[in-house]
């Protein structure tokens, strides 16, 4: 788990641009929006079931797809992670964060089995971890 907090804050560290932290008037900015970003991270850590997996989508699936398919569900915004393959290919798996637990036990028994195009897609309750990990999984992000 500590290694897995250790990439946060080096990512939210990298995605502060220097300027940031060369102009004195902005690192309190930069700061806050760290302590602000890793609480959130460690919340989602501790809550545990608060994600999607979703398996058998077509090779074509947008996130405008997906999110239609949750409409009526409350999605984490930019929390859908869909699976690239090395050759750039999508793999026909994503994984959805949720805002809450509930919302996402609702929606994986309400929508299982249902279609996104012609395709039966399968649903599976997921950890935050493995939410975390399916980027990871995944790692040839265009």
């Amino acid at each position: 788990m500590w290694l897995r907090v250790w990439f946060c804050i080096k990512l939210l560290v990298t995605e502060a641009s220097e300027k940031d932290f060369t102009e004195a008037k902005n690192v309190p900015k930069v700061i806050q929006s760290m302590n602000s970003s890793m609480n959130g991270i460690i919340n989602l850590v501790k809550v545990g079931l608060k994600a999607i997996k979703m398996r058998g989508l077509p090779f074509d699936v947008s996130e405008k797809d997906i999110l239609d398919f949750f409409s009526s569900f409350n999605i984490v915004p930019n929390a859908i992670k869909i699976g690239i393959n090395a050759a750039a290919q999508k793999t026909g798996e994503a994984a959805i964060l949720f805002q809450t637990e509930e919302d996402a036990k609702r929606a994986a028994l309400e929508k299982q089995g249902d279609n996104i195009a012609h395709r039966w897609i399968e649903l599976y309750l997921i950890k935050f971890s493995q939410y975390y990990s399916f980027e990871l999984r995944y790692s040839y992000f265009l």
